[in-house]
């Protein structure tokens, strides 16, 4: 692997005499047109009648040469059009996809094999008694054909031109006639041609074409199939570990140092080698963990360091910065084969040396995902990420969030320092790390040690980050992450009670800042969408918090913030966009705010939301589920009779269209999830209302309308093959139970206290969910 920009053999074996010109005849000989044509003949056709010859009979048989020669050219003519990269509108990337899979089968290869012994036989018998001439053959041809389409095709398929398109005409015939030199030297067996990748007497070239075939028939093979293995890997692993200690042999003795740049065909082919060497890995094969190999998994990472940063620098790049232009040794190592995920298994301890590498490599590959973060919806929907996102996340969890939340921690060390440059490159990775952590723990796939050390870094990346568009989709999973887990929420909060820590006392200073713009006498007639979304995140964040009593460091700033809110609420319309944006938001989070609503003493926005109950759609699920948790809240609060007359109207109307099924399509799901939560209030006010407005419920028809549907879907008394009701059922059972206890006692002749009865607890468990492209949180 030293020096690979000579070509010239190192073997005993010379092809001297042949150069371009040559090549270009003998194509002509073989009946080649000029001009590749755009549309290819169907290659599986032309090796089944390959393979339908019989081969003893090809030597005598004129006839068959005229097949083979057709044969022949029509592999060489969709060769050439990969090739020859000067011609862009020829390319079919279906075609070349199915095509490529057709010739990179182990059964094809070895007819060609089988071919090219033959025929460099008959040939050799013909150039008897010359000493310079060299036998080479039709397959000859292809396979240095071969060996050139692999490496555009590994950019061509994945958008990324060939770099060579620009070279002028002789360089490119020049390497060309490299190729035909390179295939001349290829041993007779796939085996032989395994073992040329760790030969130190073949020539650079040889060497470059038997990685660039050893890499299509195993890795591109396996990958356009989209299937397993496709070529035995006995015996590959070890040549590439040779190889490897070949080069540190070569480093040690002062033969093979770093050169200030490493030119393109090196970099292929240590990409090949790293993605050959993680395939072959019998770890990656079995999925375990590889065995500890400290020199070659270090040489594997100063070879990917190369691939990504050819240049010779002194220090190694922040994991955080990706690289923003991908050419084909990164394409080679990032979008083919199974090198990433594998490099997460290899360097999940980032004190290992220089494992900041992979950080960058990940970022890379992140950041050229083939959907850009600013064309994701803001939903995330699985269905707008690409596969390979998910696959890679699958395939091995717990590296995979390993790495992610090194890219996070990458973000907070670097986020005073990130150059402007970098800022949107940075927030493009962030953004997707985020939504693969989210991803992992949505799935369950992380025990609740793991979810606690993550959590705490979502925590603090939220109080740090800026107030950006990407930076807010950013929030948005990270909100949605810490709704997975209470308990590992209430364990990685803990730290940030400290008022006195310096992100506390910046999100101190974003909250009053916060408060200014929308204060009553501020003008909030330029406030636009973004910053609404960003006071529904930070609303989110505090129910997040104070779900789990996290509590210090925030109560002076965020009272004066609902202060604000509330009046600005009370000023607006109700289908007003402030009220979609901050109606739910800012009732969910003041109904868990331990010293605003569940303080005796704290009478904040009390009359002003109760007496909205008798104005609000009951058809607002997410402004309903709040509302429901801030009465329960503060039913005891309350003394006016008619509120909670209106507060039961309100919330019994919900319930009778859930009942009835009024909410279809996506709201279906919420109204299940809803559900529970609006029944526990219905409950609390049966039994915390004064006489008048009981006797008020009681007397309702529509209140036994709803408790009739109530007990047909019930857990005792089921619905015929209704999936919905049995779910809800199942959700809604033990508040029937409170409420027909609550109903009993009320229109029973003995006194009651207006406590007696039994209520189902109330939760402060939070779900997350996305309803008419609003990020909801909802208290379930």
């Amino acid at each position: 692997m030293d020096d690979l920009s000579d070509t010239e053999s190192e073997s005993s074996a010379s092809a001297a005499g042949w150069d371009a010109a040559d090549f270009m005849q003998m194509a002509a000989e073989l009946g080649r047109i000029e001009e590749t044509p755009a549309n290819f003949l169907d290659l599986r056709n032309a090796f089944e009648t390959l393979s339908s010859l019989d081969i003893c009979a090809v030597e005598t048989d004129e006839q068959m040469h005229e097949v083979i020669q057709r044969v022949s050219n029509s592999i060489l003519s969709f060769l050439d059009c990969i090739a020859t990269t000067d011609q862009p509108h020829a390319y079919d990337l279906e075609e070349m996809r199915r095509n490529l899979s057709v010739i990179l089968n182990e059964c094809h290869m070895a007819l060609l094999l089988e071919y090219r012994t033959l025929f460099r036989t008959i040939a050799s018998r013909n150039l008897e008694g010359s000493t310079t001439a060299i036998a080479v053959c039709w397959v000859d041809i292809i396979l240095a054909r071969l060996g050139q389409a692999v490496v555009n095709a590994s950019g061509l398929l994945c958008g990324v031109q060939p770099s060579d398109q620009d070279l002028p005409e002789a360089l490119r015939a020049q390497k060309t006639d490299d190729m035909l030199r390179a295939a001349v030297q290829l041993p007779e067996k796939w085996s032989g041609i395994q073992q040329l990748l760790c030969s130190e007497h073949a020539s650079p070239a040889a060497i470059r074409l038997a990685f660039s075939l050893v890499w299509g028939m195993t890795v591109m093979a396996t990958q356009l199939a989209e299937s397993d293995q496709l070529v035995q890997m006995e015996g590959l692993f070890k040549v590439l570990e040779q190889r490897i200690k070949q080069r540190d042999k070569k480093i040690a003795q002062g033969t093979d140092m770093h050169r200030v740049y490493v030119n393109e065909n090196e970099r292929v082919m240590y990409a090949m080698l790293v993605s050959l060497y993680a395939f072959a890995d019998p770890a990656s094969i079995l999925g375990v963990q590889s065995p500890c190999r400290p020199q070659t998994h270090a040489t594997l990472l100063e070879l990917i360091r190369l691939i990504l940063h050819p240049e010779d620098t002194s220090s190694i790049p922040c994991g955080v910065y990706p690289v923003t232009e991908l050419d084909i040794p990164r394409t080679i190592l990032l979008k083919w084969g199974c090198a990433l995920p594998w490099s997460w298994r290899i360097w999940n301890d980032s004190r290992l040396h220089h494992s900041e590498v992979a950080e960058t490599l990940t970022a890379t590959w992140l950041h050229h995902l083939e959907v850009p973060a600013v064309d994701i919806p803001s939903g995330h929907s699985l269905d707008w990420w690409d596969n390979d996102l998910v696959y890679a996340l699958e395939s091995d969890s717990y590296s995979a969030l390993s790495m992610m939340s090194r890219l996070l921690l990458a973000v907070l060390v670097a986020k005073d320092t990130i150059p402007a440059t970098y800022d949107d490159v940075v927030r493009d990775v962030l953004l997707k790390a985020c939504w693969s952590i989210n991803y992992l723990s949505g799935a369950g796939r992380l025990d609740e040690e793991r979810l606690c050390a993550l959590y705490g870094i979502l925590f603090e990346l939220f109080l740090r980050i800026g107030e950006q568009e990407l930076e807010l989709a950013v929030k948005d999973l990270i909100v949605e992450s810490l709704s997975f887990s209470t308990a590992s929420l209430r364990l990685a909060a803990t730290p940030f009670d400290d008022p006195h820590l310096e992100h506390v006392l910046a999100w101190r200073r974003r909250l009053s800042r916060m408060n200014r713009s929308v204060a009553p006498n501020s003008d909030k007639d330029d406030i636009s969408t973004l910053e609404l979304r960003n006071i529904r995140q930070t609303l989110q964040f505090l129910t997040l918090a104070w779900s789990v009593d996290c509590t210090a460091g925030v109560l002076p700033e965020s009272r004066l913030l609902f202060s604000s809110l509330l009046d600005w609420l009370e000023s607006e319309p109700l289908d007003s966009l402030v009220w979609t944006m901050l109606g739910d938001a800012t009732f969910g989070a003041l109904a868990l705010s331990p010293h605003l609503a569940a303080s005796s003493e704290s009478q904040l926005g009390v009359d002003f939301i109760w007496d909205l109950l008798q104005d609000v759609d009951a058809t607002d699920l997410p402004l309903a589920a709040s509302l429901s948790t801030y009465v329960a809240a503060t039913v005891t609060k309350r003394i006016d009779n008619l509120a909670y007359a209106e507060a039961w109207n309100y919330f019994r109307d919900v319930v009778l269209l859930i009942l009835n099924r009024e909410f279809v399509g996506a709201a279906e799901p919420l109204a299940l999830l809803v559900c529970p939560s609006i029944c526990r209030v219905l409950v609390a006010l049966l039994q915390h209302a004064p006489p008048g407005p009981k006797r008020y419920m009681l007397a309702s028809p529509w209140t036994g309308c709803m408790i009739m549907h109530m007990k047909n879907v019930s857990v005792d008394h089921p619905a015929e093959s209704v999936e919905y009701n049995a779910i809800l059922g199942e959700l809604i059972g033990s508040s029937v139970e409170a409420l027909c206890e609550q109903l009993a006692a009320a229109t029973s002749t003995a006194p009651t206290t207006g406590h007696g009865g039994s209520n189902p607890s109330a939760t402060k468990e939070l779900t997350y969910c996305w309803h008419e492209s609003r990020p909801c949180l909802i208290t379930a």
